[in-house]
């Protein structure tokens, strides 16, 4: 599973056909369904967040992909800034991605009221 947090709202239906640009449509993809088995190669799905960043999106896959090209190739499809994690064992830092391919480290500003928000 891979997740980055976009800045933006970015309706499904737009992320589908960027993901399939990414993928250079030779991978089935397709939105999850908790109602249906799923036999797509890539699995996406977004939960709306409230705060600095608007989306968070899990993609689930096998494939072997750089989610730092993904995320920049996102960033210059919609004009936005995505945030993925730095691997750390810090919950509260994140790698931000911007649509020129910057990228810097930026720490989330702990929030008891579920608001995603970075300092």
């Amino acid at each position: 599973m891979f997740s980055l947090i976009i800045k933006d709202c970015i309706d499904r239906a737009d992320l589908l056909v960027s993901l399939s640009q990414f993928f250079k449509n030779e991978v089935s993809i397709a939105y999850l369904d908790t109602d249906k088995e799923r036999h797509e190669d890539v699995v996406y799905e977004c939960i709306p967040m409230k705060g600095d960043f608007c989306i968070a999106l899990w993609i689930y896959t096998d494939l072997k992909f750089d989610v730092k090209i993904l995320s920049i190739f996102l960033c210059h499809s919609f004009k936005t800034e995505i945030l993925i994690s730095d691997n750390l064992l810090n919950p509260y830092t994140w790698i931000l991605i911007t649509d020129a391919g910057e990228q810097g480290v930026v720490r989330q500003l702990v929030d008891e009221n579920d608001l995603f928000k970075i300092l």
